[in-house]
């Protein structure tokens, strides 16, 4: 479900309006650019990109204290509605939902390098992104078309499409070793390869145990694939895309998840529906670690290797939990 940036920043009045202080909850006291509807995260440990849609803008924090480090915006960047983000050797690159747009600054300085648009992309509201062997893979939100662009220059290089492709309303392209894995609607799994967009392996639904996709993330060894249709998530080999098992528990609905993180043992799965919640669920075994029922609005989670957190657009807060308790451990907010 998608909201207006309008729609969001109101909610988002209304909410902290209402919702005490979390006293025992430390902040951030280094933010000179105020949190606004954030959408997306992405962090390589050390530090981190966030989408901060209701100032057009992509703030690079400190994975380890929050503090701001760069505040990229300006009007030539196209921030409008950002829906990804992904670092690949010294840039980042930015998916525009509103303004069909890619763009693409250097991580240190937020220079800008480009912004792909127009006839020559033909994005189609580009949602999802990721950079695998020098390429950068664009998902288009009706899901049947990936665009492949050159990490060097911004080039075009080719367009994903077509029945050999299979991708039925792809819900999640997600990176694994140098390849990647389109995860369709449908439940059947696209391998391509990361270096020239080509058909490696397609395993189908029914294989793969999947009725109906939603999200999709990866631990580095296990595709893991929140699925709507058997309300778990389904764990496969990154590697070959065999089944591997199925998690699932009582404490929450995961027949509602909308976004799923994993790090640290640890798989974590949000959901924007209402009740919104975030549960965290132990890879093996499928142990609930903790479970935030009232917290959040409109979650969202990401994580990196050391690091999980949630994105909550309607709050705009962006909170860091301990990858193996759920404890809170910073919350950033203005």
């Amino acid at each position: 479900m998608r909201l207006g940036r309008a729609l969001l920043a109101g909610a988002a009045a209304a909410v902290l309006a209402t919702t005490p202080a979390w006293a025992a909850t430390p902040r951030s006291t280094g933010l000179h650019e105020p949190i606004s509807v954030p959408s997306v995260l992405s962090s390589n440990g050390k530090r981190v990109w966030l989408a901060n849609t209701g100032s057009s803008s992509v703030l690079e924090l400190s994975a380890y204290s929050g503090r701001e480090l760069l505040n990229v915006k300006g009007s030539k960047f196209k921030f409008d509605n950002s829906d990804a983000i992904t670092q690949y050797g010294n840039d980042v690159w930015v998916s525009n939902e509103a303004s069909d747009t890619v763009t693409e600054f250097a991580a240190t300085t937020g220079t800008l390098r480009h912004v792909l648009h127009g006839p020559t992309f033909h994005f189609a509201i580009p949602t999802q992104l990721v950079a695998v062997d020098r390429h950068v893979y664009v998902l288009d939100a009706a899901g049947d078309k990936i665009t492949v662009i050159v990490e060097r220059n911004g080039r075009l290089a080719r367009y994903l499409e077509g029945p050999r492709f299979h991708l039925d309303h792809a819900v999640a392209i997600v990176r694994a070793g140098q390849d990647l894995w389109a995860v369709s609607a449908d439940g059947t799994l696209t391998e391509l390869s990361g270096a020239t967009g080509g058909v490696l392996r397609v395993v189908v639904g029914p294989t793969a145990h999947l009725v109906h996709p939603v999200a999709a993330t990866t631990n580095g060894a296990d595709l893991l694939v929140a699925d709507a249709g058997t309300g778990t998530v389904t764990v496969l080999s990154a590697a070959t895309g065999r089944y591997l098992g199925s998690i699932s528990t009582g404490a929450v609905p995961l027949r509602r998840a909308t976004s799923i993180a994993a790090t640290d043992g640890t798989i974590w799965v949000a959901s924007t529906a209402s009740p919104a919640f975030v549960v965290g669920l132990r890879a093996r075994g499928g142990t609930t670690v903790h479970v935030f029922r009232h917290r959040f609005t409109f979650p969202a989670v990401f994580a990196d290797a050391r690091h999980v957190w949630v994105v909550d657009r309607i709050q705009s807060r962006v909170t860091e939990l301990a990858p193996t308790t759920g404890s809170v451990l910073r919350t950033l907010v203005n």
